[in-house]
């Protein structure tokens, strides 16, 4: 009874034992061995964990903003803080999507802005981090800043020791690209009506 059993789980733990070795391979940085992928082209059975980089970030960028209301410009203040880590965000932790998508937005658009020293900002991701800056001034100021300006720093994160490192500075925006749909014309009043008809 026994064996029969065993041999029941046999192609249970064979499977097994394949898939492992399936994934370990797949995890090699050779691309060579991404062969092993063509059987699970949606990557649902084999898991890939090469979203570590052979030499991890060890920097951080930090998006930097300042803004101008009535004539008077802010300090420089940051533009997202970093929540602080609780035991709950191992689990759940939704809001480290936007800290990621603006670190790839910054890494991007920094890569764009050497490549094309001029006109970088027509780009999307220079749109995208503006965009960004103005909802949070406009928020921080009730709507009443009219221009913003924005810098990207480079700091070591969480090791203090590490001096802080300008990177970008944009130019002034100001709060709106003039894009704005415009109001409709108000109806002519009953006496503006009357004067027009005689």
């Amino acid at each position: 009874m026994g064996r029969r059993n065993s041999r029941g789980h046999l192609p249970l733990a064979a499977g097994l034992a394949l898939w492992l070795i399936a994934t370990v391979i797949g995890q090699h940085p050779n691309r060579r061995f991404d062969r092993v992928r063509q059987v699970d082209t949606a990557a649902l059975l084999i898991p890939n964990w090469r979203f570590f980089a052979p030499v991890p970030a060890s920097m951080d960028f930090e998006l930097l903003h300042r803004f101008r209301v009535d004539g008077e410009v802010s300090e420089w203040g940051r533009t997202k803080e970093t929540a602080a880590r609780r035991l709950a965000h191992m689990a759940w932790f939704p809001g480290r999507r936007i800290d990621k998508g603006l670190f790839d937005v910054i890494g991007r658009f920094l890569v764009a802005a050497e490549q094309q020293p001029d006109g970088y900002e027509a780009g999307a991701d220079y749109r995208a981090l503006l965009a960004f800056v103005r909802r949070t001034v406009a928020a921080e100021t009730s709507g009443r800043a009219d221009a913003v300006q924005f810098a990207i720093v480079r700091t070591g994160g969480h090791d203090d020791d590490v001096p802080v490192e300008e990177l970008f500075a944009s130019r002034r925006e100001p709060m709106t690209d003039g894009h704005e749909p415009r109001r409709a014309a108000a109806p002519p009043t009953a006496s503006a009506r009357s004067k027009e008809e005689t």
